[in-house]
């Protein structure tokens, strides 16, 4: 290759090379071009999209090149600039335009196909899965993570004996749902116990047909076995809640400032600190962290569609049903601006479809925009319609 070798046929040589549409003299040529210096084989290494090769090719900004040099002479200590004879170093200043440009469009190619890969992420609804802490025989197990499968309790205790040193009411077994999970229990009086993500359900070594207390934090649907002799008792981190026979929710997360118990059928009673509350049927009460009691005009199958595969808010804020979201999904949501949490949607989707396809609908909705990141992190914001 002759020495003034003009730059932009470099340029150029290299975009043919990608597109496949170079010659084998300029092949040659090119070639030549890389083993001049070890500065231009890093170059054509680094180039790997020719969208971003066309944007150098396009830049001939003379002003670019010379703030290219004024940046070079101060960086070696010059405190004036000297002067520069322009015919002899235009090649140089171009071949450090190329360089810089194609190194921040490298950048920024590589960041997109990052945006790209992570697009392409599937992220899953939660399933079954739970670990079960027997403290009576210090033991850690993973129950069996078979869609719909329920926990029978009955059934373990004939298989885990306890020791009699343990048979107290303060030891219990606990059951943990992880974020991004859900389980099914029967207890030995045949009350049933859907837990959903992120919830806890202890049960007292004691428990029986006859001394029905349970203790619950996270989400939890209930179908209590009916017996008026026996009340069933559940305790969570805001209230106690006295039940006769019924199917109830219960949400009662410790880092919500609310509990939130909604009665399909049945009787229950609502106690918390001197407060207590007879909860009528298809109604929702919220008790907060002073203990007062609140019936709320919430629709009781936002509260239970969950159990029924379903997730149904109705005019709720973005920033609420994504703390649902989250648990589900095993996501951490972030909002870009306090308009995003705003908004305001009402939905009713499968709790199994990808956290993907929610992206999708709620997008088509809203005026929103929602990125996967890294770490199943979600970046939701404002969709910018300008």
């Amino acid at each position: 290759m002759p020495t003034g070798q003009n730059i932009n046929e470099v340029k150029i040589w290299l975009l043919k090379e990608l597109d496949g549409t170079i010659s084998q003299e300029e092949k040659a040529q090119l070639e030549a071009w890389k083993k001049k210096s070890t500065a231009n084989e890093e170059l054509a290494q680094r180039i790997h999209s020719a969208q971003f090769l066309r944007k150098a090719i396009l830049d001939s900004n003379k002003q670019i090149r010379q703030k290219q040099w004024n940046a070079l002479w101060k960086e070696i200590g010059y405190t004036r600039f000297p002067r520069i004879e322009w015919h002899k170093t235009t090649r140089i200043a171009a071949v450090i335009a190329l360089l810089i440009a194609c190194g921040w469009m490298f950048v920024y190619y590589l960041q997109l196909r990052e945006e790209d890969r992570l697009a392409n992420i599937t992220i899953p609804a939660g399933s079954t899965k739970a670990i079960l802490y027997d403290y009576a025989n210090d033991s850690v197990c993973n129950l069996p993570e078979t869609a719909g499968y329920v926990f029978e309790l009955d059934s373990y205790n004939r298989l885990a004996s306890i020791p009699k040193d343990k048979m107290n009411a303060a030891t219990h077994r606990s059951i943990v749902v992880p974020r991004g999970g859900e389980y099914k229990i029967r207890l030995t009086d045949s009350t049933f116990i859907h837990l959903g993500p992120e919830s806890t359900l202890d049960i007292p070594i004691c428990y029986s047909p006859q001394n029905r207390n349970i203790r619950i934090s996270g989400q939890a649907y209930l179908a209590v076995h009916k017996d008026a002799s026996h009340p069933f008792i559940i305790e969570t981190p805001h209230t106690h809640i006295r039940v006769t026979g019924t199917r109830l929710n219960v949400e009662a997360y410790p880092d919500e400032p609310q509990a939130w118990v909604a009665l399909e059928e049945g009787k229950v009673e609502l106690l918390a600190g001197n407060n207590s509350m007879k909860l009528p049927v298809g109604r929702t009460a919220a008790i907060d962290s002073d203990s007062r009691i609140i019936l709320t005009p919430d629709s009781l199958i936002e509260h239970t569609a969950w159990h029924n595969d379903r997730m149904v808010f109705y005019n709720r804020s973005i920033e609420e049903i994504m703390k649902h979201f989250s648990r589900w999904y095993n996501i951490d949501i972030g909002f870009k601006n306090k308009e995003a949490r705003q908004s305001r949607i009402t939905m009713d989707v499968n709790k199994y479809d990808t956290f993907n396809q929610l992206k999708e609908d709620l997008e088509r909705m809203n005026e929103l925009q929602i990125k996967i990141k890294r770490g199943n992190r979600v970046l939701i914001s404002e969709r910018n319609l300008e």
